[in-house]
């Protein structure tokens, strides 16, 4: 898949699937009217329970087929470990002067899994340095236009419902 000069709409996750779970029926969408789209995993999944990072890897690949994006990408962040460092949030913010997109849609805030919350203040924090004029970062200041907000949804009896 080549590297576009920059992509309409950037979807950000922890894991290869994420997007495809919470908001690849909006992607699909957006290609279907002739946006371009992307996705930035930060990790390659080597933790999970279903599946090798491998067995991702080629899901992610047919996904992107599926979904008619002009981009994706994984960051190789580690699986179940992910920091909000400054290390991470410079190497987002690399990827959005690079990929310059109008719109980026982010994991909420409020997940059970740690690496989705993670991966959302990262990419949340990454907007923001991307546009900073000073910041030692490749490429020139972008800051995305909106931020979507994606969640995985898991009710129980006893999960409060949203308000």
């Amino acid at each position: 898949m080549n590297t576009p000069t920059n992509v309409d709409a950037l979807a950000l996750a922890a894991h290869r699937d994420d997007i495809e779970i919470t908001c690849g029926g909006l992607l699909i969408k957006f290609a279907d009217l002739g946006y371009r789209t992307g996705i930035v995993d930060f990790t390659a999944g080597e933790m999970g329970t279903r599946g090798s990072a491998e067995d991702r890897a080629a899901e992610a690949a047919a996904a992107a087929h599926v979904l008619g994006l002009t981009h994706r990408e994984n960051l190789n962040m580690p699986d179940a470990k992910l920091d909000n460092t400054l290390a991470n949030r410079m190497a987002v913010a690399t990827v959005l002067r690079r990929l310059r997109p109008r719109l980026v849609i982010l994991p909420h805030w409020r997940q059970r899994h740690p690496d989705h919350r993670v991966a959302g203040e990262i990419a949340y924090d990454a907007c923001f340095l991307a546009g900073l004029k000073r910041m030692d970062l490749p490429g020139e200041p972008h800051r995305p236009r909106k931020i979507l907000y994606t969640a995985f949804l898991r009710f129980t009896k006893n999960t409060p419902r949203p308000t």
